[in-house]
């Protein structure tokens, strides 16, 4: 058997990760396993190919905020991936994000189907079966409205201008997917919560969805016994971190809640907070209890930092899985937060405890109760590290793509 995964980045962003994990765990098991990738360069890896042009990927970026439809993108690109999957003639394809301009999806969709490859999907995103958003928040136009008149243009397909292309990548997305043989595509879904939302969809729904949890490594993500961060919660009793790709208290509307961690922290004087952030933009004064950390890149680090920290605090709008609600209970460390789609249907019950979002006074109650409360921290990592490692990820993987090869 002969696989193809494809991503818009490889190793790269979590995606990029578990695909480069997905590739490793399947050559070790004896599969012929090729890459393809749209973005950002990767070192030289054999039969691993870049498709992607940068000089499209901005031109398209531009375009998009024109009105034209984004995963209608990048004709170079998107030969030059044909072109290779020609080339390698593989008996599945794993799709997994093809965002990020980096591709025409509808074209590499309808070739799939000519080609009667045997497909599977992976919904990290709602892109593939909200046929726009990343995030669909509380609209569910893709479920009966087809995305007409769609509220948020801007948010959904990136255009500025009075032209929405909403509907038009709805119907191409429909098409594409609903033109494929029932036994030549299964879905993959990073979560029960997001599974439930495809099989709204008229665009997916007919076809087989399998929840398989994103893996990562366990081998660094684990309880950590000495930390060079012991003395970052000096002068406090309590400490929560806050990992985040941003941080902008300021805005309210951010996606990742910056705002409430700020607002928590207030509320909460005597227990240090501690943001952990890749990028970082602070307009206002910032209560004496907050450090900001910055960006942890180090993945041993993040996880000593974990590991020092009383419970991590997650207050996104939305989240499909969420790898810090895995990460820090793979290093013994409980998980207070918002709900947000996935991460309460992802994280282990008795070590989470998530409230309504936006509800300040309930996330102080239980955050306050985690914290006084007792765990065995090896026993928590433990049992999570069984849960979300990138070996139980793959290997769930290569069942599917067996089942589909041999259909």
């Amino acid at each position: 058997m002969r696989v193809l995964l494809l991503n818009c980045v490889y190793i790269h962003g979590s995606t990029g990760k578990i695909v480069a994990d997905t590739r490793e765990y399947l050559i070790r098991n004896g599969i012929d396993t090729f890459v393809g990738y749209g973005n950002f360069l990767s070192e030289k890896t054999e039969k691993v190919f870049k498709f992607g042009t940068k000089w499209e990927t901005k031109l398209f970026s531009i375009l998009s905020k024109l009105g034209y439809a984004q995963y209608a993108s990048s004709p170079v690109a998107t030969y030059r991936l044909l072109h290779y999957i020609d080339e390698v003639c593989p008996d599945i394809v794993h799709l997994h994000c093809m965002n990020g301009y980096c591709v025409n999806l509808f074209s590499l969709l309808e070739y799939l189907v000519a080609k009667k490859i045997k497909t599977v999907v992976t919904h990290h995103a709602e892109f593939y079966y909200t046929g726009n958003c990343g995030h669909a928040y509380d609209c569910n136009g893709y479920s009966h409205q087809k995305c007409r008149k769609c509220p948020t243009p801007k948010q959904a397909t990136n255009t500025k201008t009075f032209i929405c292309p909403s509907h038009y990548s709805w119907k191409r997305m429909y098409n594409a997917f609903r033109s494929f043989d029932k036994n030549n595509l299964v879905f993959t879904a990073v979560s029960p919560w997001v599974k439930l939302r495809s099989s709204q969809s008229p665009i997916v729904n007919k076809f087989d969805c399998h929840v398989v949890n994103n893996g990562l490594e366990t081998s660094v993500f684990h309880r950590r016994q000495t930390s060079t961060f012991t003395a970052i919660k000096e002068g406090y009793q309590f400490s929560v971190l806050h990992v985040t790709a941003a941080f902008i208290p300021q805005d309210k509307d951010n996606i990742k809640g910056g705002y409430y961690v700020v607002e928590i922290a207030k509320r909460m004087p005597n227990v240090k907070f501690i943001i952990a952030a890749s990028y970082v933009k602070v307009d206002t004064q910032l209560p004496d209890n907050i450090l900001v950390y910055g960006s942890v890149s180090d993945q041993d680090k993040l996880a000593e930092l974990y590991s020092v920290c009383d419970t991590t605090l997650l207050t996104s709008k939305r989240e499909t899985f969420s790898m810090v609600t895995a990460e820090s209970l793979c290093c013994g460390t409980p998980i207070v937060g918002f709900k947000a789609g996935g991460p309460e249907t992802i994280a282990l019950d008795k070590y989470s405890r998530f409230v309504e979002y936006g509800d300040i006074a309930s996330l102080e109650k239980v955050l306050s109760e985690v914290l006084k409360t007792k765990y065995d921290h090896e026993i928590m990592s433990q049992e999570a590290q069984s849960v979300y490692s990138k070996e139980r990820m793959a290997s769930e993987f290569l069942n599917i793509y067996k089942d589909l090869y041999n259909k």
